[in-house]
């Protein structure tokens, strides 16, 4: 397994966020763990995706890229809700505290 797939999912774990990790095509770690995998094996030690033309295996490409965009998206999200959680974990939110208007209407 790669090692974004495994830090994400410490984090994710760590957090008990593993009912709220998922996407289209992605339900659970283990989804998002093959996804990353099956990406990762195409041309190893790369830092491009290449896609090798081979008439025997059938690819869709638009298939592909929903699924990735949905990866990014999920990761884009989590990495918001990671920024918000230390935020939150490190006191530089403060509690709320309700407005009090002493009682006026606005007219």
């Amino acid at each position: 397994m790669s090692w974004l797939a495994q830090f994400v999912a410490q984090i994710i774990t760590a957090l008990k966020w593993e009912n709220e990790f998922r996407c289209e095509g992605i339900q659970s770690l283990d989804d998002f763990k093959a996804l990353v995998e099956s990406v990762s094996t195409v041309d190893r030690g790369s830092y491009t995706y290449r896609c090798f033309v081979d008439p025997k295996v059938e690819f869709n490409v638009g298939e592909f890229v929903g699924r990735i965009d949905a990866l990014l998206a999920l990761l884009d999200s989590t990495a918001d809700g990671l920024a918000a959680e230390w935020d939150l974990r490190s006191g530089a939110v403060p509690e709320f505290e309700p407005y009090d208007d002493g009682g006026q209407t606005i007219q």
